[in-house]
C-alpha cells in the first residue's frame, strides 16, 4: 500500500502558456509550479520514491512535468509500476497515461537541480475545469 502527496489544485493555478512543441518528450528546469509528489509503502524499512510534478500550459494543451528519485533501491519494481500505472484526468477523462518519461535525479540533493522531463497529454485546455487529478498507478510491495 502507497500514498501518495500531491495537490492537483497547486497545478490547475500554476497553468501558464510556454512557447514550445507539445510533440515528444521535452524538457524544462524547475519553477515554483513544481510541487513535491511521493510514493511510500508502509512497512517498508525507507523512503520509497521522491518527485516533483508540475502541469504546464503548452501552447493551449496540457502537459505534465516531473523529475524524481528512487529513495529505497528495493522498491524500484513497484515503483516503475507506480510510475507506469500513473494518469492524469481532466473533466471525468483520462489524457495521460505512464509517467515512466520522468527525468532521474542523481539523489535526493540533487532533485530540485534536475532539469524536469515533460510529455503532453494532447487535451486542449478547457475555460473551465471542473475535476483535474493526477495520480501514480497502483503498486504492492512485499517484505
Amino acid at each position: 500500500m502507497f500514498s501518495t502527496k500531491f495537490c492537483a489544485v497547486a497545478f490547475a493555478v500554476g497553468l501558464f502558456a510556454l512557447p514550445a512543441s507539445a510533440q515528444a518528450v521535452f524538457t524544462m528546469p524547475q519553477d515554483k509550479d513544481f510541487q513535491p509528489a511521493n510514493m511510500r509503502w508502509s512497512g517498508a524499512t525507507a523512503k520509497g520514491y521522491d518527485a516533483f510534478m508540475a502541469l504546464k500550459n503548452i501552447d493551449g494543451k496540457l502537459a505534465l512535468c516531473g523529475v524524481g528519485v528512487v529513495t529505497n533501491i528495493q522498491l524500484n519494481s513497484a515503483i516503475m509500476r507506480g510510475l507506469r500505472g500513473g494518469t492524469v484526468k481532466l473533466n471525468g477523462k483520462t489524457v495521460l497515461k505512464d509517467f515512466s518519461f520522468f527525468a532521474k535525479a542523481e539523489n535526493v540533493g540533487a532533485l530540485r537541480k534536475t532539469k524536469a522531463n515533460c510529455k503532453s497529454t494532447g487535451a486542449v485546455i478547457p475555460r473551465k475545469i471542473d475535476d483535474l487529478k493526477v495520480n501514480y498507478g497502483k503498486a504492492t510491495f512485499r517484505n
